[in-house]
């Protein structure tokens, strides 16, 4: 070991000295000239009190001086307003202790209210003031609708804006953050150093075969013509032109499709021998057509809000921009259509927003030190990315969206390398990691996509070692094998440990000697035990297992514990009853979330035969009664501590379903499982080339007509 890390440092010693120099100017440039300016405010000298005796409570009261919910959809009326007004500054007796949503209405002409005429905000906590600005007018009344508990030491209204005071807060220096950032720009040196030469080589062979042939040269031309045209909607995002029109989404789309028809045509040759180059563009294009044609705000996959801002929380402050980006949300903004003027009218007030970061919408960086870090890592990529779009100043929408970029571009990156890495069942992979569910997630925030991922490439890995059974294991190959695993388990808190059952079965041929063997169990057992402990020390520490309160006021896991406890069989007949429609059902394949789900026929037969036709005598070992009975027997085992952690978390108590226990939870597991299906003995006689076409052609015509039925048909046709 020892040997090992001397040559490593000789080897490496001056990339690691200059990303740790790297990452100590970015951290000086963050403490000399932070990105975010925040403002204090005071009203106007004209402000009046309008929180006094004429006020109507309506499904709610005021005890012991906080107004109190007694029934749902509490109302409070405000009167006598005297005159003109234009905005109202809300002082609580005391800082919010948790995420509350204020929505204040204001009548029409005629006295009405509707949800037009209000404005919604989802206050974060710790805040002591709550700012509204609406169409300045003489109104009769305003109504506050507040979902939870808050105390009021003043209401006052004004007509003048409120004065902003701009202030920086003081930020600590962070070794964290340095550290982090220096294995960042490490990484990215040496993939720089090994792939930079691959490229140079690949233009230059590139140009000689263009050389004395006209129509190659005329095509590549034209390919190159509509990749500039490809990437002219985030060239103008970040220059915040306005120079596009309503039918570029659609012109974008078939662009892409004949980009992706070019692709093939030019690496045709080498699809046999390299197929991950073809889903390298099918998954990038696929990806970034969902990245910049969805709707600009949260609410188009699954508590996208929620990873957005914990993904901007790992080094950044939450602005108010952030929060109101959080808040579309909750406002199902979906419902309505979507076009590439409003995308413009969204990015210029969100830009607005950042760029004049008004009181009272701030929340500190929630520092490295008070998270579980362990639980963060697939956090910490888009928060890297958003943090440095932050510090060179970009604007807010084009920093947003090379968020969700950076982690479509890991998702790329492990799958082409663990597609790479398999002997076969290469196609296999590839269909699985192109389901439209996959891609959408790896193009939105989320941590799902860095689980799959990291799963992918674990697995791939070891099945790639059992397709070598002559071939000992090197350190190298188990580090990957076991790191990758742990890695992907941590957002979850290790639901997907079961997984690392797999790994025992790695035939003892494969080590050169028993003490090796008994080396490579251990490392597993100790990757298990920490894994575990992760989420089990935190929870014994806080003396609770959290519960989440969008399950309803009944959840309580502690209860749940309790009642699965003292009724085995009774949870035993849910749990199965539950996880015989989950898996029945298989939506996991082509649904996007909150833009909808297409039938997923086509792709169960399209993996039905690959499965069974992507099998060669390589894989003898993986399709053995044993491997199969432990991967199934893992992957059901892993199946019900999702379950049950939904259950225990986000179930009213003893209830007879399982209630927020998504699709999406299965994809992680869905490579593990299908792959050591299928029989060698099948022999597919198709030449590579053709057959890797076909499959990924296939892949290709399924993914884009699920993104042009979702997605671009809805908004831009």
């Amino acid at each position: 070991m020892k040997e090992r890390l001397q040559a490593f440092l000789h080897t490496y010693w001056r990339k690691i000295l200059l990303s740790l120099l790297a990452a100590l100017l970015v951290e000086l440039a963050y403490l000399v000239m932070p990105p975010e300016t925040f403002y204090r405010a005071s009203q106007q000298s004209d402000a009046v009190s309008i929180w006094n005796e004429d006020i109507k409570l309506v499904n709610c009261s005021i005890v012991d001086g906080k107004v109190v919910p007694s029934d749902n959809d509490p109302q409070i009326y405000l009167y006598n307003l005297n005159g003109e007004i234009a905005n109202i500054l809300i002082t609580l007796g005391e800082e919010t202790t948790g995420t509350i949503n204020y929505q204040l209405f204001y009548p029409d002409e005629q006295g009405d209210v509707s949800q037009e005429n209000s404005m919604t905000l989802m206050v974060p906590e710790g805040q002591k003031q709550i700012y509204f600005e609406f169409p300045q007018g003489e109104y009769s009344f305003l109504r506050l609708d507040v979902d939870g508990i808050f105390s009021v030491e003043d209401i006052t209204a004004s007509v003048q804006p409120l004065i902003k005071t701009a202030i920086r807060y003081q930020v600590p220096f962070s070794a964290a953050r340095v550290g982090y950032f220096a294995v960042l720009f490490f990484v990215l040196a040496v993939i720089l150093q090994k792939k930079i030469p691959e490229w140079k080589n690949a233009i230059e062979d590139g140009c000689r075969s263009l050389q004395g042939n006209s129509k190659k040269t005329v095509l590549f031309l034209t390919l190159f013509l509509a990749f500039c045209f490809f990437l002219y909607p985030l060239v103008v995002a970040f220059s915040e032109s306005k120079m596009v029109s309503f039918q570029t989404p659609l012109y974008l789309f078939w662009i892409v499709v004949f980009l992706t028809v070019s692709a093939f045509y030019f690496l045709y040759g080498k699809i046999g021998k390299k197929p991950e180059q073809i889903f390298t563009i099918l998954a990038l294009s696929a990806g970034l057509m969902l990245c910049l044609l969805a709707p600009l705000c949260t609410g188009i996959s699954w508590d996208d809000q929620t990873h957005y801002i914990r993904s901007v929380q790992i080094f950044s402050n939450v602005t108010k921009a952030d929060v109101i980006m959080e808040n579309y949300a909750y406002q199902n903004p979906l419902k309505t259509s979507f076009s590439v003027d409003v995308f413009w009218e969204r990015s210029a007030y969100l830009n607005d927003l950042y760029q004049n970061n008004q009181f009272p919408y701030v929340m500190e960086t929630d520092t490295l030190a008070s998270l579980n870090t362990y639980r963060r890592f697939g956090y910490y990529l888009p928060g890297a990315v958003i943090f440095l779009g932050r510090l060179l100043r970009l604007p807010f929408t084009a920093v947003y969206l090379l968020g969700k970029i950076s982690i479509l571009l890991c998702y790329v990156a492990l799958v082409r390398v663990a597609i790479k890495r398999l002997k076969t069942g290469k196609m296999i992979l590839a269909t699985i990691a192109l389901f439209p569910t996959g891609v959408f997630l790896a193009s939105n925030y989320s941590c799902d996509s860095w689980i799959t991922a990291w799963i992918m490439l674990g697995m791939s890995y070891f099945f790639a070692e059992l397709q070598e059974p002559d071939q000992p294991l090197t350190v190298k190959n188990a580090a990957i094998i076991i790191g990758s695993l742990v890695l992907g388990f941590g957002p979850k808190g290790g639901v997907y440990i079961p997984i690392l059952a797999i790994l025992l079965f790695l035939p003892k041929t494969k080590f050169s000697s028993s003490k090796k063997y008994r080396k490579y169990l251990a490392f597993i057992c100790v990757a298990a035990v920490l894994v575990l402990m992760s989420f089990i020390i935190p929870a014994l520490l806080s003396g609770s297992v959290p519960s989440d309160t969008r399950g309803g006021s009944t959840v309580s896991s502690e209860n749940q514990i309790f009642y699965i406890l003292s009724h085995p069989l009774t949870y035993a007949k849910i749990l199965l009853g539950f996880l015989w429609k989950y898996v029945s059902s298989l939506t996991c394949i082509t649904d996007l979330a909150y833009l909808g789900t297409v039938s997923g026929s086509f792709y169960l037969i399209l993996l039905g035969a690959v499965i069974f036709t992507d099998k060669s005598a390589l894989d003898c070992y993986t399709s053995t009664g044993k491997v199969r009975l432990i991967t199934a027997g893992s992957v059901f085992i892993a199946l019900c501590l999702v379950a049950t952690s939904l259950y225990i978390t986000f179930t009213p108590v003893g209830y007879s379903t399982i209630n927020g226990c998504q699709q999406r939870y299965m994809m992680p597991l869905l490579f593990p499982l299908f792959y050591v299906l299928g029989s060698p003995k099948i022999k597919n006689q198709i030449d590579r080339k053709v057959y890797h076409t076909m499959v990924l052609a296939a892949n290709a015509l399924l993914l884009y007509s699920t993104i042009f039925s979702l997605c671009i048909s809805r908004y831009y046709v």
